[in-house]
């Protein structure tokens, strides 16, 4: 039997579905409750509709990368199990490494020849296994993060710049690493690779676009920029590199 009728099969469909149906209910459960716990802090219904628009637009740029490279994972894994490990990790780049690490220990390329059910399985559990350190943090440590993060500021005064600095730091780290990965690809310099160039001419024209959005924003109060900059800029960026670095 080929692994693709395993991995499309109504059971598999209807176990992932499962989990699936619990992360929306889930979801609902923490807007609701935010919801109540808001009107009781004196947010107003426009307030809160005002949060889930922008949420929503926001949202789109992230979406479209999301579906771009899910494309992969699908003829790779099937549709059942991709949409089960979006629904629960949403990292594309993160299940297709490891669904490789898995047929990799099976002696196998994902996908590729000799790719079975058994090599299926272990990539399934690869991409299931790994991921447990996040759940298992979660359930242990989200109670004390708190206090451990107000011993890590040293005052309350501090966390919004704690933050703010934590955010730069890990977004920097996911867009550069990609560029900076490049360097030394087979001994060359990396402005001879123009994957590499490409990358960081995208990171770059998005950076520009999103700070020209927000003195946009500062000077003329256009408030649609709090709702679509994010997109625009995520679009631009690799529009711009493909256009002008092929």
């Amino acid at each position: 039997m080929n692994y693709l009728d395993i991995a499309n099969s109504p059971v598999l469909w209807a176990t992932c579905g499962i989990a699936v149906i619990t992360v929306f209910i889930q979801s609902f459960i923490f807007v609701r409750k935010a919801y109540s716990v808001g009107l009781k802090m004196g947010m107003t219904k426009r307030q809160f509709v005002d949060v889930a628009r922008v949420s929503t637009v926001c949202s789109i740029g992230p979406t479209l990368s999301v579906v771009a490279g899910v494309l992969p994972l699908i003829l790779a894994m099937g549709g059942a199990v991709a949409w089960l490990r979006l629904g629960f990790i949403g990292s594309v780049g993160y299940e297709l490494s490891t669904a490789g690490f898995g047929a990799a220990a099976y002696g196998t390329t994902l996908g590729g020849e000799g790719y079975d059910g058994y090599a299926f399985a272990c990539s399934f559990f690869c991409m299931w296994f790994g991921a447990c350190g996040w759940l298992v943090s979660t359930a242990f440590l989200t109670d004390k993060l708190e206090g451990i993060t107000k011993k890590l500021a040293g005052s309350i005064e501090l966390m919004p710049a704690i933050s703010a600095a934590a955010m730069s730091g890990a977004f920097a780290f996911l867009t550069f690493d990609h560029y900076f990965s490049y360097v030394s690809v087979n001994g060359a310099v990396v402005w001879d690779n123009p994957v590499a160039v490409r990358r960081f001419i995208c990171a770059i024209s998005g950076f520009v676009v999103m700070k020209a959005l927000n003195v946009l924003e500062d000077r003329k109060s256009a408030r649609w920029v709090r709702e679509w900059g994010i997109t625009i800029a995520m679009m631009t960026g690799p529009v711009i590199a493909l256009a002008f670095f092929r």
